[in-house]
């Protein structure tokens, strides 16, 4: 791992103990009516979503965008509108650019189009667009730069606090659900969010 993301992720994880989360400050972030506000989070409300299956999302999955820095801004404003004759039927909840900026384009209490597939929870099925967050990375998954990992960061512990989520939902991969096709968002993501997030096994180990 970089020296960079090791320091950032020491610090970081000194903020909370391995089995707990941070709580955020609520005057710096807050849902309304599944909109965030706070965070530095810019919204561009889209047209791109589908009724939730759950009355609160149970996860989140992480995806990258395979666009260069730079782009997440036009992304985010162009699936504002969806032609269905020439648009790919795509969307997502949030979008993490590489200077830090939060894109949101789905209500957290919708569906955005995000994910393929069905997942099993409490002994239930539920579509994964319909019942979880969709996160997208600006980049292709191999570089994050310090900026967009702790704006990241910071808003999956904000949602996994908001929505009581455990650690193992929490860092649910695109490549899970469509792994002949995707491999979002890739193996250097998935060790930040094990770092972050550690599995129970994980976390009694790091208390020992």
């Amino acid at each position: 791992m970089f020296a960079w993301l090791r320091k950032f992720l020491s610090a970081f994880l000194k903020q909370k103990a391995l089995t707990g989360h941070v709580e955020p400050d609520p005057d710096a972030a807050r849902l309304e009516n599944g909109w965030l506000h706070g965070l530095g989070v810019v919204r561009y409300p889209s047209v791109r979503h589908s009724s939730s299956s759950i009355d609160s999302p149970i996860g989140i999955v992480w995806h990258y965008t395979a666009t260069a820095p730079g782009t997440a801004k036009s992304l985010a404003k162009r699936i504002q509108k969806f032609d269905a004759k020439k648009d790919r039927a795509a969307s997502w909840h949030f979008l993490v650019a590489t200077d830090g900026v939060i894109y949101q384009s789905v209500s957290v209490f919708e569906g955005a189009w995000h994910c393929k597939g069905s997942l099993e929870y409490d002994g239930s099925n539920f579509r994964v667009n319909g019942c979880t967050i969709g996160i997208e990375l600006e980049g292709f998954g191999k570089v994050f730069t310090a900026a967009q990992t702790k704006s990241a960061l910071e808003l999956a512990e904000f949602l996994s606090n908001e929505f009581h989520m455990d650690n193992e939902c929490v860092k649910f991969k695109h490549s899970q659900f469509d792994p002949k096709r995707r491999s979002d968002p890739g193996p250097i993501w998935g060790s930040i969010l094990d770092v972050h997030f550690p599995s129970e096994e994980s976390a009694k180990k790091g208390s020992n």
